[in-house]
């Protein structure tokens, strides 16, 4: 087929938008875009052209990164009314070799998708002469030969697709309709200047059980991101988020590390710090004094983790913090974070949100998307009275005991959720318990 400027924007398109997929071929790593019949020109175009140098995959045909550059090079000279420039043989050759290479530990080649950023994490070299066996922690050995193997990563730049997902997620969180605003904003700026994705750092702050982790665990199911979530309550010192000291017998890579270490090639780093407002460590080695510098772009780039001597940059993770009590928090901390306040769900959000959390449980166990109809306008009614919090554990027992009651049980019950075998309706039940003090020294006053 002769190149066209029909066929050449088909081209361009496709290649912003393609999927990228690493796979493992004779020992060899690709970096593979994979052919869709959303674009037809271009499949035909680059099946008659290339198609000795497609792979097939299990979702279909790819073409190599270092194949790709060619085609996609005379489309956009061809759209800009340029003549087309060859690229060079060797070059050519040279980038078919770097995809077909084994790639080796100390020195890995990244080859960055069109939609991609290059991230330098840390000094590969380093990090390996930094190994020691697991002699001092499995978990340090563990980080360092993930960081060893992939100090270079690659992150998405900001797609419609990525505002388009979170705007959606007001659907399932309607009460966070702040949060969500100010995200697609952000978001938008980004895909602007062609950055890639990041979230800037954000305190959701308010009462107890409002959802605020199962926001953020529905923000990374959308972008897609690599979520860690790590409880702030649970934190006895600095050195959970910047590594313990090597002088500890069992010291190890702080979480912040462990986040990068662990996050996909192409996916967004995050970490959730739950319950910011109760972190009350040892005064010695002050949890939010380590958070004030990994808040800061320009110090969070040559973060240093303790336990592994290693300088690396994490200014590309991303930070989303929860708190009840605003007044817990040291000033110099929120003022490095957007503090959005979330309220209570309404009576008219909760089935939303119901729907939210049976989503999130049907996620974690497959299986009952395949053995359970979608919760009935009956069901669902029933626990609109109930706090988000508690939603995930009745649920979670009502599909308990509609298991143990019939293995072909299809719809979840009434009687399931309240525990009765042959009841239809259930009582209502109170979302919260006031309590009532009676005054001794007064005539029966309640208070």
């Amino acid at each position: 087929m002769t190149l066209t400027p029909e066929i050449a924007q088909a081209v361009v398109k496709w290649a912003e938008g393609a999927s990228p997929k690493t796979i493992q071929r004779d020992g060899r790593t690709l970096l593979l875009y994979l052919l869709n019949l959303q674009e037809p020109l271009a499949w035909r175009y680059l099946s008659s052209r290339y198609g000795k140098d497609l792979v097939l995959t299990e979702r279909g045909w790819g073409i190599a990164n270092g194949v790709l550059v060619h085609p996609l090079a005379e489309a956009r000279a061809l759209l800009a009314g340029l003549p087309p420039e060859q690229p060079k043989e060797e070059n050519f050759a040279d980038l078919k070799d770097l995809m077909d290479k084994p790639q080796q530990p100390e020195s890995p080649a990244l080859v960055v998708p069109p939609q991609g950023v290059e991230w330098c994490i840390c000094d590969g070299k380093l990090a390996t002469e930094r190994r020691d066996g697991g002699r001092s922690s499995p978990e340090r050995d563990r980080t360092l030969k993930q960081l060893s193997e992939q100090p270079l990563r690659w992150l998405p730049k900001v797609t419609q697709a990525h505002i388009d997902a979170v705007r959606q997620l007001a659907r399932r969180h309607p009460n966070f309709q702040p949060a969500i605003r100010f995200l697609v904003r952000h978001l938008h700026l980004l895909k602007l200047g062609e950055l890639p994705l990041h979230l800037p750092p954000m305190l959701l702050l308010g009462p107890p059980g409002v959802g605020k982790t199962l926001f953020a665990q529905g923000l990374a199911q959308a972008l897609p991101a690599y979520l860690r979530l790590q409880s702030m309550a649970e934190v006895t010192a600095g050195w959970i988020l910047t590594g313990h000291s090597r002088s500890w017998s069992e010291g190890m890579p702080g979480v912040v590390t462990r986040v990068v270490a662990e996050c996909p090639m192409g996916q967004l780093p995050l970490l959730l710090l739950d319950e910011l407002d109760k972190a009350n460590g040892d005064s010695r080695w002050p949890t939010d004094t380590a958070l004030l510098g990994l808040l800061e772009p320009g110090t969070a780039r040559t973060f240093r983790d303790e336990n592994l001597d290693l300088e690396l940059d994490v200014s590309r993770v991303s930070f989303i913090l929860t708190a009840n009590r605003a007044s817990a928090i040291r000033p110099e901390i929120l003022s490095r974070l957007k503090v959005v306040r979330i309220d209570p769900p309404t009576r008219e959000q909760m089935p939303a949100i119901v729907e939210s959390v049976d989503d999130a449980i049907r996620r974690e166990y497959p299986q009952l998307d395949e053995a359970f109809e979608p919760l009935g306008p009956d069901l669902i009614v029933s626990l609109i009275s109930q706090p988000p919090r508690d939603l995930k554990r009745l649920l979670l027992e009502a599909y308990a005991l509609a298991c143990e009651r019939s293995s072909s049980n299809r719809v979840l019950r009434l009687a399931d959720l309240y525990g009765a075998e042959e009841r239809t309706q259930a009582p209502a039940k109170l979302a919260y318990v006031i309590p009532i003090l009676v005054d001794p020294s007064g005539p029966g006053r309640l208070h």
